[in-house]
């Protein structure tokens, strides 16, 4: 009999900051709760809040779960296995399960593992309780979909499993497992607070748009939470927990404009004083003013548009469907409404040229943004894109490690991942050396002292970088 459950988030710290809290994890233990109350403990550690391998072998060997849930990233694979050769070494009876965005695409490969013994397929909710219920009841676990396990030498994968389609019935994340006001302390991609302390919230999941550099983990089928429903959960986290400031993840927040709207018109006539940002998901090309206009109404002080090329034909290319005359006009829109607008830019697209991509640089360099974030592309499995680079570089299909938008190991593009990374220390260069920018960006900003520092961490970078790019060239041509 089940009884004792332990969920691991794995984590790497790849330069984009500390760990948020772990969503997914967090919504599987309310649903495994559902079902099973008082009858399964559930301990969940978060290996991102500074727990090494070794401590997390002991609190397994003082947990003694038999039942082991695994979330990693792509990147984060090699952690992920570290772990489970643990879980197995105190307890080889323990059933360890892998899930999230990297064994759901690459699920044959996690299972070459045999540390490890099922795959979550997708969304972990039903399938993790389904998953413990057939241990349970002895039933056969080949009938529980989403899951993939060895077999007779080969993997087996059962039957994919329907997207939940009403998120309204999903319980709220168990947020009392983990000490939710600890993840404050650590950066993230937000940025700095405005608040002392935040929450992260999904009020959607899946993007029906075919950007081939985007994974489809959550499917590309729009699903909503009603507007109702997620300004309760505000609530509940606001007066259980005195946190006011949310961060909204979804992939594409806006896609139904008017329940973004509704929501906006809630939080504004319930009174409550909430601070908003979207590190993720609102599609600029389809923003209008009036959402813009409400979200500044409703609390969003900070705003994120992935804008990723200005070049036409990389638009094209990488099936972004991104009309930029409609991204201009929206982000001055955004500015103009004293919200930190961010944008997000990625270099190094297949067949993308260095013209290419100072044309981008250009665009950003012009625009009305207040911070700009340049990547460099990554081919994630599971993405039209990584399918079209193992084809013509076969060296590239089970390198996991390095895989994460600051890597300077990788590039996608004929260009040298050297000169990508000079372009992206460049374009940095030009956008932030812009006194205008920088004097109106600390105006509007709630945290001057903050972003101040910040800034100057990011001009120190710069110059250190090019002092030393200049140090090395000069060495390259003393010696000939």
């Amino acid at each position: 009999m089940i009884n004792r459950v332990m969920l691991i988030r794995t984590f790497k710290n790849v330069g984009a900051g500390g760990p948020v809290p772990p969503l997914g994890l967090l919504y599987i233990a309310s649903a495994i709760r559902r079902v099973y109350s008082d009858m399964i403990k559930i301990k969940l550690l978060d290996t991102g809040t500074g727990l090494s391998i070794e401590d997390i072998e002991y609190e397994i060997d003082k947990f003694s779960p038999q039942f082991i849930g695994l979330s990693a990233l792509t990147c984060e694979a090699d952690v992920m296995h570290k772990i489970a050769a643990v879980s197995k070494k105190i307890n080889k009876k323990a059933i360890v399960i892998a899930g999230g965005p990297h064994p759901t695409v690459v699920f044959d490969q996690v299972l070459k593992d045999n540390n490890i013994d099922y795959a979550v397929i997708g969304e972990g909710e039903e399938t993790m309780t389904e998953l413990i219920e057939s241990f349970n009841t002895g039933a056969d676990v080949s009938k529980v979909d989403g899951i993939a396990f060895r077999q007779r030498g080969g993997v087996v994968f059962t039957n994919k499993r329907e997207y939940i389609a009403n998120l309204d019935s999903l319980a709220y994340p168990a947020w009392e497992l983990v000490n939710i006001k600890d993840y404050s302390k650590y950066p993230n991609w937000n940025g700095n607070l405005k608040e002392k302390y935040y929450m992260p919230i999904l009020t959607s999941r899946g993007c029906p748009y075919k950007c081939i550099y985007c994974h489809a983990t959550l499917g590309k089928t729009f699903r909503a939470r009603s507007p109702e429903n997620v300004f309760f959960e505000m609530g509940h986290i606001y007066h259980n927990y005195g946190i006011s400031e949310f961060h909204i993840f979804d992939d594409v927040f806006n896609l139904d404009m008017e329940r973004s709207k509704k929501l906006c018109r809630i939080i504004i006539n319930s009174g409550l004083k909430f601070s908003l940002s979207f590190p993720n998901g609102l599609r600029t090309d389809i923003m209008d003013e009036e959402l813009i206009n409400l979200l500044r109404k409703a609390g969003a002080y900070k705003i994120n548009y992935a804008v990723e090329t200005a070049s036409f034909w990389i638009q094209e290319m990488i099936k972004k469907d991104f009309n930029m005359n409609a991204a201009r006009k929206v982000i001055k829109q955004t500015v103009d409404r004293g919200i930190i607008t961010s944008g997000y830019f990625m270099f190094g697209f297949p067949g993308e040229t260095r013209q290419d991509i100072m044309e981008t640089i250009e665009f950003a360099r012009n625009s009305d943004l207040d911070l700009a974030y340049f990547f460099k592309v990554m081919p994630f499995p599971g993405t039209e894109l990584y399918r079209k680079i193992i084809k013509e570089r076969a060296e590239a299909a089970n390198e996991f490690s390095d895989l994460f938008f600051y890597s300077r190991q990788r590039s996608c593009s004929e260009l040298h991942e050297e000169e990508l990374n000079d372009l992206i220390m460049l374009a940095q260069n030009r956008f932030y050396f812009k006194i205008k920018r920088i004097l109106r960006l600390l105006l509007k900003s709630p945290y001057r002292l903050k972003t101040l520092r910040d800034l100057f961490a990011v001009w120190a970078r710069i110059l250190q970088y090019f002092c030393l790019k200049k140090m090395l060239n000069e060495v390259k041509d003393q010696n000939g």
